[in-house]
C-alpha cells in the first residue's frame, strides 16, 4: 500500500518554504507529471505541495517596457490576451496540445520542462525570478535553460516570475517539430529580426528542445544587411547555420535537416 500522502495548499511564500522539503512535489498544472509518467494511475510523491492558492503566481502585470507572468499562470490565459504578448511566444503556445491542456499546463511548468516557450523566451531575452526562503533574484532565461544542470539554479528555488521585454519584432517565425514515429515534440525553432529604415538591426534563432541550439556568429552575418535579402548573404547565413549545426554532438540528422529547412524558409523570405 502507498505511503499516505500529505497535501499542503500554502497561501505565502512563508507557507510554502516551511513545508517544502527535499522528498517533496510541487504541483501546479500538472500536466507535466502525467505527461512523463504514462500511466493510469499517477505514482506521486508522499508530500505534495499545490501552488493553487498562491495568488501571486497567477498575476499578469504589463508596463511600457515589459509584461510580467506569475509562473502558474496558464497557457491559456496568455494566448487570450493576444497582441500584448510577442507573436513568436503566441505562436509557439498555440501549438502545446488541445485547448483541454492549455487550460491546465502552466508557463512555469513548460519552462521547466523545456517545452514550447523555451526557444520564444529565449530569443525575446526574457528574464526569471527565482524565490528561495532567503529572498528573491532574477536570472536570464538563457542561463536558466543552458545552465540549468551547473547550478544556475538552487536547490528549493522556485520559479516565480518570468519578465518578457516588448521590444517590437518585425519579422517572427516558430516551428514545432515532432517525432514521425510517436508525435512526441522534439523542440521547438524560432527566429525573430527587427528592421529599421529596411535595414536588419537585430536577428535571433534559436532552438530548445532536449538541447539549446544559438550561434550568435550565424546571426551577426545578417545585422546592418538591408531587405529584401540578397541572395549571397542567404547563403552565407545558411553556410554558417549548417557549420555550427555540424559541430553539435549527437545532433540527429532528421532534426539538422529540420533545422536547416527551417533557416532557409525563414532567411528565403526576406529575400522577397
Amino acid at each position: 500500500m502507498d505511503a499516505l500522502k500529505q497535501v499542503f495548499f500554502p497561501a505565502n511564500y512563508t507557507e510554502l518554504f516551511s513545508v517544502w522539503s527535499s522528498d517533496a512535489f510541487l504541483c501546479a498544472g500538472g500536466t507535466a507529471q502525467s505527461r512523463f509518467q504514462g500511466k493510469a494511475l499517477l505514482h506521486f510523491a508522499p508530500t505534495i505541495v499545490a501552488l493553487d492558492a498562491l495568488d501571486e503566481l497567477r498575476r499578469i502585470t504589463r508596463t511600457e517596457r515589459y509584461i510580467e507572468l506569475g509562473s502558474t499562470v496558464t497557457l491559456n490565459r496568455i494566448i487570450a490576451l493576444g497582441k500584448a504578448v510577442p507573436d513568436v511566444l503566441l505562436r509557439s503556445l498555440e501549438q502545446v496540445a488541445d485547448s483541454q491542456v492549455r487550460n491546465l499546463a502552466t508557463i512555469g511548468g513548460n519552462i521547466q520542462c523545456r517545452l514550447n516557450s523555451t526557444a520564444a523566451l529565449l530569443a525575446l531575452d526574457a528574464r526569471y525570478e527565482l524565490r528561495s526562503v532567503s529572498g528573491s533574484r532574477w536570472i536570464s532565461a538563457y542561463r536558466f535553460s543552458v545552465e540549468k544542470e551547473e547550478s544556475a539554479v538552487q536547490r528549493q528555488e522556485l520559479l516565480t516570475r518570468i519578465r518578457i521585454p516588448l521590444e517590437k519584432w518585425e519579422y517572427s517565425l516558430c516551428k514545432c517539430f515532432v517525432s514521425p514515429f510517436d508525435l512526441e515534440s522534439r523542440g521547438v525553432a524560432v527566429l525573430i529580426a527587427r528592421v529599421k529604415k529596411n535595414v536588419l538591426s537585430d536577428i535571433h534563432l534559436v532552438f530548445a528542445g532536449h538541447t539549446i541550439l544559438h550561434d550568435t556568429a550565424t546571426e551577426t552575418l545578417l545585422i546592418g544587411k538591408k531587405l529584401p535579402l540578397k541572395e549571397e548573404y542567404a547563403d552565407m547565413f545558411l553556410e554558417q547555420w549548417l557549420h555550427y549545426l555540424s559541430a553539435v554532438p549527437d545532433l540527429e540528422p532528421l532534426l539538422c535537416a529540420n533545422l536547416m529547412n527551417f533557416a532557409s524558409d525563414s532567411v528565403h523570405g526576406m529575400m522577397a
